[in-house]
């Protein structure tokens, strides 16, 4: 991630360009001099990054402009997901609202409607099933029409790999890395066609962790934050936008479903929860100063992914939550 971020800041930033060759020429010094020079080196090229993301960021927030179209949202029947259809129906979109439980998303639908005046329809389906992901792909394709789309349905379970049913396995498979590869495959071609579209994945902070008792959890989810970024860079030149949400612990019900029977939530810190919607407000504030990439909502989930990214010290770092817990590590985002 590091170098493909330099490589991009190379291409759009002459200053570190020449910094980084003016270093690279004279790094034939002696050793204390190569010292002072690297030192030098990180910092001059630290506040060059910080100095080009800042007119990037200004840029973006001046031109910034929602596209016409619809938003369609998985998981939206509560959560991180209900979140995004109240935001975005208060900016005027239509939206299609898509989920398991039918008689939720009416109830929000309705409400949604008469509150903000806007269109909204629902779509009940299972996106851990193959027809679900078909029906809800088929939708995008058909409408030609949705340029915000929210990947948001999820689930996690709380045992050993080994001992997780195999079709829980299969479904989040389906759901975290098949469903959310064809509906961004589905909606793509028309938001490229317009040159304009948002798509956001919710994906984790565990996306950055490899943690016992999470693994096809923390493994799938990095599936989306990968997938995020690599769209994000592919499309960015056609006006859209990928973002990979990562949120930390969120209040939901996602920690309270039968998966979770043995989750005790009263031993993490109030600071370590966020609401759902901080993390929606961060998450469309990502999009107005910086569009894509990755989203980490909260100065705690960012530290927490940053020291996470080190490998080397993540059988330390699972030590110790296990030790202040007394459980295992972190679970995020919503259900549907």
């Amino acid at each position: 991630m590091g170098f493909l971020f330099t490589k991009r800041t190379l291409q759009h930033n002459c200053l570190v360009h020449k910094l980084v060759i003016l270093f690279i020429d004279m790094s034939n010094s002696n050793s204390s001099t190569k010292t002072i020079l690297t030192l030098g080196g990180v910092a001059a090229g630290a506040l060059a990054t910080y100095w080009w993301r800042k007119q990037q960021q200004e840029l973006c927030a001046a031109s910034f402009e929602y596209p016409a179209g619809i938003a369609l949202i998985t998981g939206a029947s509560s959560g991180i997901g209900e979140a995004y259809a109240r935001k975005l129906a208060a900016v005027g979109y239509d939206l299609m609202l898509v989920a398991r439980r039918e008689d939720r998303l009416e109830t929000l639908g309705s409400e949604l409607s008469d509150d903000y005046g806007v269109d909204v329809q629902y779509l009940a389906a299972d996106l851990s099933t193959q027809v679900g992901i078909n029906k809800v792909a088929k939708y995008i394709r058909d409408s030609g029409n949705v340029s915000f789309l929210v990947n948001n349905a999820g689930f996690g379970t709380l045992t050993t790999f080994e001992q997780t049913k195999p079709n829980l396995v299969d479904k989040m498979v389906k759901l975290h890395v098949l469903a959310t590869a064809a509906l961004c495959r589905a909606a793509l071609p028309a938001m490229i066609d317009q040159q304009a579209g948002f798509i956001i994945n919710v994906s984790s902070v565990m996306s950055y962790m490899a943690e016992p008792e999470h693994a096809n959890y923390c493994a799938t989810k990095a599936y989306i934050t990968t997938l995020s970024e690599s769209l994000d860079r592919e499309v960015s030149p056609h006006g859209v936008a990928v973002q990979a949400l990562c949120p930390g612990l969120t209040r939901t019900e996602f920690h309270q479903a039968e998966n979770f029977e043995s989750f005790d939530a009263s031993v993490y810190p109030d600071v370590m929860w966020q609401t759902t919607d901080a993390v929606v407000d961060a998450s469309l504030q990502h999009l107005h100063t910086k569009r894509g990439g990755v989203c980490i909502p909260g100065p705690l989930n960012q530290a927490i992914t940053s020291v996470a990214r080190y490998h080397s010290i993540a059988p330390f770092l699972t030590t110790l939550y296990q030790k202040m817990t007394g459980q295992v590590s972190l679970q995020t985002d919503s259900t549907d």
